[in-house]
């Protein structure tokens, strides 16, 4: 019997929000949803890989292990997310993104410099040429910068 940890119940859940969010976005015309349908077409893939991953690893471990390091990491993950909600209203875009991959990167385990340095750099890059420059979208604007 296999035991149910908290990334099978996760990629189940975000399954669930995938197909859901991908049902109301193919019923949009095609020329409007696109990128939803995309969207929800590559966060369902990653449900299912994780879903894959999980059940395989399943009975390595319980849904408590480690319960308080993870408590802990989740609750940096949120004040982070809301010290950066604050502090792209007066630093660029650019610098507060880069910042915050930067920093949850390493609050999630990655310590190798370079791998931060170039994830984080190919993450805002692509960033840039896929909404900025591709959709057209315009920047936050900042006080700062």
């Amino acid at each position: 019997m296999r035991i149910l940890n908290r990334d099978i119940v996760l990629s189940m859940l975000v399954l669930l929000v995938s197909v859901t969010a991908g049902w109301v976005a193919f019923h949009y015309p095609s020329d409007s949803s696109w990128f939803p349908r995309v969207l929800t077409v590559f966060l369902g893939l990653m449900a299912m890989g994780l879903l894959v991953r999980s059940l395989k690893t399943a009975g390595d471990g319980d849904m408590f292990d480690g319960h308080v390091v993870q408590a802990r990491a989740a609750g940096i993950v949120f004040a982070a997310a809301i010290l950066y909600a604050l502090s792209i209203q007066f630093v660029s875009f650019e610098i507060v993104n880069f910042l915050f991959l930067v920093v949850m990167m390493y609050v999630l385990g990655q310590r190798n410099p370079i791998v931060i340095a170039c994830v984080a750099t190919v993450t805002m890059l692509l960033i840039k040429l896929l909404f900025f420059v591709l959709l057209d979208v315009s920047r936050p604007p900042g006080s700062w910068f």
